[in-house]
């Protein structure tokens, strides 16, 4: 009897550390994209000639399409001249362009 009983602790002790421990492992994000997203400020500068498609979506206005976009505009056409080059890439128009230069005042550099 002693021994049943013990066996059932130490067997409820090593299911509740395993538990633990999977919660621990699965609540861990710092290899996740999403926390390597949050790790860049919307107040830092984008180089949208060098920017990585991670970078460019931390401009406001620009998602996983526009960001695409911009990078095969620059593999064709070559480096940006200036920002309001942005307006030739496919899917910007006029509106969406002063949109996304108003809302980014400051943080489109081209270097």
């Amino acid at each position: 009897m002693f021994l049943t009983r013990l066996f059932t602790v130490i067997f409820s002790i090593l299911a509740l550390a395993i538990s633990l421990q999977a919660y621990a492992a699965k609540s861990d994000t710092s290899d996740s994209p999403t926390s390597i997203t949050t790790a860049v400020s919307t107040s830092d500068k984008v180089n949208i000639n060098t920017a990585s498609a991670e970078e460019l979506k931390t401009l406001k206005g620009i998602g996983d399409t526009k960001a695409q976009a911009i990078m095969d505009y620059r593999t064709q056409h070559g480096l940006f001249k200036s920002a309001e080059e942005l307006g030739n890439v496919k899917g910007f128009s006029n509106k969406v362009l002063e949109k996304l230069l108003k809302n980014n005042a400051g943080r489109i550099v081209i270097e």
